[in-house]
């Protein structure tokens, strides 16, 4: 059962919309005026999967009457939010739609990206406006996690990641909240820094030499021997050497890098020690670091 926010100051409306709602899978809050709304919204957000929000409404329990204010306020709080990556899918539901109302279009931009409608109380019913959100919230998970980490998932465009691996970022993200993880969570860590390793070597065989990659396996790279080779170290493989260089990373990300790649290691295998949850997650921001470092790196030494 997804849950949705309706804020509108017609108490007399709630028992009846909250059946609706129930029986097409809906749990309804409702409160009466934006203060309480922007209230429950910050202190669970992640709860909702929409918001109803009344045109004329009351700013906070104590007002005297209805205010388009409401409608206003709550919208530039909302593209704040917005603003830091958190999406909250918000239908507009009024009495004063159209020019024989009040006109409320002209008085409001609706055309913030999270707003997925805007209906008339007098022609349209309270389902409707649940079907939309409900239909909407499919993908949500997806649209929140992938607004919130936009500068990692505008890598992913075939020029400096494999677009093909955007599915997967997705995944180990959307992993983050969950409870537990296991080594299937740690082997899409490592096909996202392969994946990164096999773009930089087509860009240029300096920056991953053809010797790191394994052509018996579709020339997947050996991470061990990245790790080594981009931290400046010398790479043994076989009877070839490659000397050491100056470090490619370094400093932090350098230190970084050699982290996930031996989180991975450990755990993409049945590793017998114990360990929590938090060690993938700090495996998982590693990753977005040493990903945003490439991306400037290959902003400022190839201008791509």
């Amino acid at each position: 059962m997804i849950k949705i926010l309706f804020s509108d100051d017609n108490e007399l409306m709630f028992e009846e919309c909250k059946d609706i709602a129930y029986k097409m899978g809906v749990e309804l809050i409702c409160v009466t005026n934006w203060e309480d709304a922007q209230t429950e919204l910050t202190d669970n957000w992640g709860n909702y999967s929409g918001l109803i929000l009344d045109g004329k409404g009351k700013l906070d329990e104590a007002a005297s009457g209805s205010n388009v204010v409401h409608l206003h306020r709550g919208l530039n709080w909302l593209n704040q939010q917005y603003g830091k990556g958190l999406y909250m899918p918000t239908v507009i539901y009024s009495a004063y739609i159209g020019a024989e109302k009040g006109n409320l279009e002209e008085q409001i931009d609706l055309q913030q990206p999270f707003v997925l409608d805007v209906f008339s109380k007098h022609d349209i019913q309270i389902d409707r406006l649940l079907k939309k959100i409900i239909t909407h919230s499919n993908g949500l998970p997806e649209k929140r996690i992938k607004l919130l980490y936009s500068d990692i998932f505008k890598l992913f465009d075939d020029k400096r990641v494999y677009k093909n691996m955007e599915s997967t970022m997705f995944e180990v993200l959307n992993s983050l909240s969950s409870a537990t993880s296991n080594k299937s969570d740690y082997n899409k860590i490592r096909d996202i820094i392969e994946s990164m390793l096999k773009m930089a070597n087509n860009i240029d065989k300096a920056f991953i030499p053809d010797a790191l990659l394994n052509p018996a396996q579709n020339n997947r790279p050996n991470l061990r021997y990245s790790e080594l080779y981009l931290t400046g170290r010398e790479v043994r493989i076989g009877a070839t050497t490659i000397p050491s260089v100056s470090p490619i990373m370094v400093g932090h990300i350098g230190w970084i890098y050699s982290s996930i790649v031996n989180c991975c290691q450990i755990f993409s295998h049945n590793a017998t020690q114990k360990h929590s949850q938090y060690a993938y997650q700090s495996t998982v921001f590693g990753l977005l670091e040493v990903l945003l470092w490439y991306k400037d790196y290959l902003t400022n030494k190839y201008g791509i």
